[in-house]
């Protein structure tokens, strides 16, 4: 799923096509958590996007049951996806 900056829906599919509350929830969570105070370098590392001797975040993922979703913001959208996290490889 692509969304602006508003939360509206560019693009989506498979099971987050057209999924308007999911999309509500997650810019909540990524408006939150991006407008939150940026890390250091020195407490990060080298990783991710540097602006002006600091580092902010990028991503954000959050597990929901047996589902991880990812956000990503890059170019003023934020791209998000899902993913199974079942145990399913502790089977066997």
């Amino acid at each position: 799923m692509i969304l602006q900056e508003d939360g509206a829906i560019l693009s989506s599919s498979g099971e987050l096509a057209s999924h308007e509350a999911t999309s509500a929830h997650l810019m909540n969570l990524t408006r939150h958590a991006f407008s939150a105070a940026p890390l250091t370098q020195s407490s990060v590392g080298n990783e991710g996007p540097v602006q002006q001797g600091t580092q902010r975040w990028n991503r954000i993922s959050v597990v929901v049951g047996p589902s991880a979703y990812s956000a990503t913001l890059s170019n003023r959208k934020v791209f998000v996806t899902k993913r199974d996290i079942s145990n399913s490889s502790t089977q066997g």
